[in-house]
């Protein structure tokens, strides 16, 4: 029988904060915008945000545009196009990790956030393929009973926050692990990994 496999993606599979810090650099290398203003843009965008998921490249790159006078579809292209900055923000256990699964399991994506976004990020770091498209889960708020409803019987979901993990041990035959990549805390009742490849340790 097969084992399905759910995976969250940003601070599970991808460092996203390392990401953010990279692209402002590439914006500043290439088009010379002082980081200072894009952190200050950033930020007061992200404070307006109901929950860090909702960030959108598009939203925030209108408004550097805007504020710094120059193209949006210039800002768009360093932005989406600079595709080592996605790489390099994947965390180094992922590719070994994922190289190394049996073919009986799986694999599949539990995201929160802006749905091209999420899917674009997936696309740019080069992980989309290991994934069953009919297994990739993204939503605004994934935690949504109508959304959780979705998630297939008997998998597995790997998530690095506390408030998924404990929403996703109230539905039946679901089995979620808390990926904490940050410290070596546990979480009581409910099975802790550090690295991809403790999940399947016993």
């Amino acid at each position: 029988m097969q084992k399905i496999l759910l995976l969250d993606f940003d601070n599970t599979l991808f460092d996203t904060r390392s990401f953010i810090n990279e692209i402002i650099k590439q914006l500043f290398n290439s088009l010379r915008i002082p980081q200072e203003l894009i952190n200050k843009v950033k930020d007061e965008y992200v404070k307006r945000l109901e929950k860090s998921t909702d960030f959108d490249p598009e939203v925030f790159l209108h408004l550097l545009s805007k504020e710094n006078n120059i193209s949006f579809q210039l800002l768009k292209k360093v932005f989406y196009e600079s595709n080592k900055c996605y790489v390099d923000a994947v965390y180094k256990d992922v590719f070994p990790f994922l190289n190394s699964l049996e073919s009986d399991i799986i694999l599949g994506i539990y995201s929160e956030g802006v749905i091209p976004w999420q899917q674009l990020k997936l696309r740019n770091c080069g992980l989309v393929d290991f994934f069953n498209p009919k297994y990739i889960f993204i939503a605004r708020r994934k935690t949504a009973p109508n959304f959780l409803e979705k998630l297939p019987e008997g998998c597995t979901v790997v998530d690095d926050k506390i408030e998924v993990i404990a929403a996703l041990g109230k539905v039946g035959n679901i089995t979620p692990v808390w990926m904490n990549r940050k410290t070596r805390e546990n979480f009581e009742g409910i099975r802790t990994i550090h690295t991809l490849e403790e999940i399947f340790n016993s």
